[in-house]
């Protein structure tokens, strides 16, 4: 039985269920956890509402309550309306947090997946800069203040202030993988010729530390196809469709591997596949994204070298 009118207690015991759902998220079994996940968030987002309810200016309980509403947003996209309203109130309790600042980017990013092109989504995406532009005013070595901010000026169709973003992320961050492939993958989709070798150098480091990330041996193989080294493309889509099938099998999977395949035929027979940009998930992705995850920092056995 917790203390009614102590809001500490509930927001301990939501954010402890919060840590329930994210271990329910990692992993090959993710899909099969679903349940189990989104009934821990159901409990978490009971609890931290109560602890906020009672303790309206405390900043942990605010945050943790959107941190909630932000991970329930991958099963209920709506959630991450309340998520961003969350956030947006513990950023007017810390003002000067760059942290927050990023979150309430990020999110405000999600929702513009749902809104139609025009001027209204037009401006929600240069408000969203501005917003990550402040989280840097404020702590000028956040890497994930200058990762967001590329993704946002790529949105923005703005390639080399995208790359000059990207690569100020990948000086502060290194060792991430994630970090360092999108650096890799908007050079290539920039497409000059040294921006090819660049993204091409950058996908080998990274395979030499995680040889089976199935994005980076995707976007390798493009950039083979499209510097007409034929052999080589076809090499890196059956590595694609062997770490694919080393996984969970759903329909997702299987879907992804007929497109490899046909890929694959396409470049056999001299015809040209339709060119798929690389993106930040190259193929549909076939795993629940990790609850609450920021940047997806690798261990340090899989640490890489900086880019120079």
């Amino acid at each position: 039985q917790l203390n009614p009118k102590e809001g500490r207690y509930y927001t301990r015991l939501g954010q402890e269920y919060l840590i329930l759902a994210n271990q329910q998220a990692i992993g090959k079994d993710a899909k099969n956890n679903a349940d189990a996940i989104t009934n821990y968030l159901r409990n978490s987002i009971t609890l931290l509402s109560k602890g906020k309810e009672l303790m309206k200016n405390d900043l942990n309980a605010v945050e943790s309550l959107a941190q909630a509403y932000e991970n329930a947003g991958l099963y209920v996209f709506e959630s991450n309306n309340k998520a961003l309203e969350n956030y947006e109130e513990a950023a007017k309790l810390d003002p000067n947090n760059p942290n927050l600042q990023v979150k309430i980017a990020k999110v405000r990013m999600i929702l513009t997946q749902k809104m139609e092109d025009g001027d209204e989504k037009t401006a929600y995406i240069a408000e969203t800069k501005k917003i990550l532009e402040k989280s840097i005013e404020l702590k000028k070595n956040i890497a994930s203040g200058y990762y967001n901010l590329a993704l946002v000026d790529e949105k923005m169709e703005l390639m080399n202030e995208s790359i000059i973003n990207m690569e100020k992320a990948v000086i502060l961050s290194p060792a991430d993988i994630n970090v360092v492939f999108n650096l890799g993958r908007l050079y290539q989709k920039r497409g000059g010729e040294e921006d090819l070798k660049k993204a091409e150098a950058i996908y080998t480091r990274i395979l030499d530390v995680s040889k089976d990330d199935v994005n980076t041996n995707f976007s390798l193989g493009l950039l083979y196809e499209k510097t007409n080294r034929d052999d080589e493309a076809i090499n890196q889509y059956q590595k694609v469709i062997s770490a694919i099938e080393s996984g969970v099998q759903d329909e997702t999977s299987k879907k992804n591997v007929e497109q490899i395949n046909t890929m694959i035929e396409n470049v056999r027979k001299g015809k040209a596949s339709v060119q798929v940009q690389p993106q930040e998930g190259v193929l549909e992705n076939n795993q629940t994204e990790p609850v609450n995850a920021e940047i997806d920092v690798v261990g340090q056995e899989n640490q890489i070298p900086p880019v120079e």
